[in-house]
């Protein structure tokens, strides 16, 4: 029990001795120190801790031939002994505490720089989102510029052939119009003629009709009435299209047959129509 209080005594800093032992444990706040050690201060004092050496290392100093004695005495060895095991690995891990420390340090100001890193890339980052953004819709706005140019390609020739083809067509409206100018002074006379064939002419052959025309012509000279030199019965009477439909519905093409598909569509009269061969009768039907 002595060599216990005297090694508490020594830690405490205190005389070792009975007598300073015996003060030490009538202190009243004799637990409080011991709960407050300051265990890394002997940690750090190799001096200190060499001196308790000489009292753990004794052969009775173990805490199950304490207990034989004194309870209370037993407690204390096991805590000089926890300080002793304390200060000693304490010491021995003293470095490799101090490297944990720089070690920490190090990953410390590694994942601050790590962080402002990241942060830069993520500005780039969105700098390329953004850029990608921009050449998307920059390469939407070329195919749509690409497709109305070609469209305006399309339209610019389609105007420039509407352009070449009405420039034809003027040089035909331009005839055109002349020959509407002449046939206009002619109007009276080719109707009283047209009238006058649909009337008469129905009965008689080709070369009767073209005598027949001459000779009207010539009166009608005679009395001052105006009619076109070269008068024909299918100009004056029918359209190009309405005797190409004609000849569709196998009406003959000649000079004859559709003069008499005139007089058939024109006249009021029903006609009398010899037909040995069945056009007629065919065009009709």
């Amino acid at each position: 029990v002595e060599t216990v209080l005297q090694s508490v005594c020594l830690l405490l800093g205190r005389k070792e001795s009975w007598d300073e032992a015996k003060k030490v444990m009538g202190d009243s706040g004799f637990l409080a120190s011991l709960k407050d050690y300051d265990k890394d201060a002997l940690a750090m004092n190799a001096k200190l801790t060499a001196k308790l050496q000489k009292y753990v290392t004794l052969e009775d100093f173990r805490p199950e031939k304490v207990k034989t004695v004194s309870n209370a005495a037993t407690s204390l060895c096991l805590w000089v002994k926890a300080m002793d095991v304390y200060g000693r690995v304490s010491r021995s891990i003293g470095p490799k505490k101090e490297k944990l420390a720089e070690a920490t340090a190090l990953k410390e100001a590694a994942e601050s720089k790590l962080a402002g890193k990241k942060a830069e890339l993520k500005i780039v980052q969105d700098k390329v989102a953004n850029l990608q953004h921009q050449l998307s819709n920059a390469k939407g706005k070329a195919e749509k510029l690409e497709e109305e140019a070609e469209t305006c390609k399309i339209k610019l020739s389609r105007a420039e052939k509407l352009l070449a083809g009405l420039g034809n067509e003027s040089i035909r409206w331009d005839a055109a119009s002349k020959i509407l100018e002449k046939n206009l002074g002619f109007v009276v006379g080719n109707i009283t003629l047209a009238a006058g064939f649909i009337a008469y002419c129905g009965p008689f052959t080709s070369e009767f009709r073209v005598d027949l025309v001459k000779t009207w012509l010539q009166t009608a000279q005679k009395v001052n009435l105006a009619a076109d030199p070269n008068w024909k019965c299918v100009e004056i009477l029918c359209d190009p299209a309405e005797i190409r439909e004609w000849n569709i519905k196998s009406l003959p093409s000649d000079d004859l047959s559709v003069e008499n598909g005139i007089l058939v569509t024109r006249g009021r009269r029903w006609p009398l129509m010899v037909d040995p061969q069945g056009q007629v009768n065919r065009w009709i039907k």
